[in-house]
């Protein structure tokens, strides 16, 4: 899957206390706007230009408008379809986690 792809490969250069909210942003990114000019890395700017340091997808969706982001970032529809693709995803990965190792 593309998007468990991409995620993995985020998350192995973002560890952090803050890398558990990678996964959505890369989505709502994806799905809604990416772009440092006016997607999610515009709004994440915008918050950490004003002392925000734990961003979260609800944070971007909140303050997309403000930031001057794209109209999608702030449509709660697109918030709520991101939201289920991460649930997907976190539900993947457990059952991955959870699955007892291949035999060779």
């Amino acid at each position: 899957m593309l998007t468990s792809n991409r995620n993995r490969s985020v998350e192995r250069r973002h560890d952090g206390p803050a890398a558990h909210h990678i996964t959505p942003c890369c989505a709502y990114g994806w799905n809604a706007g990416f772009s440092a000019a006016g997607g999610v890395i515009k709004v994440v700017r915008y918050l950490k230009a004003r002392g925000v340091t734990d961003i979260t997808i609800d944070l971007v969706f909140k303050h997309a408008r403000a930031a001057g982001a794209v109209r999608h970032l702030s449509n709660a529809a697109k918030l709520r379809w991101c939201k289920s693709v991460v649930r997907l995803y976190e539900q993947e990965r457990a059952a991955a986690r959870a699955a007892p190792a291949a035999l060779s």
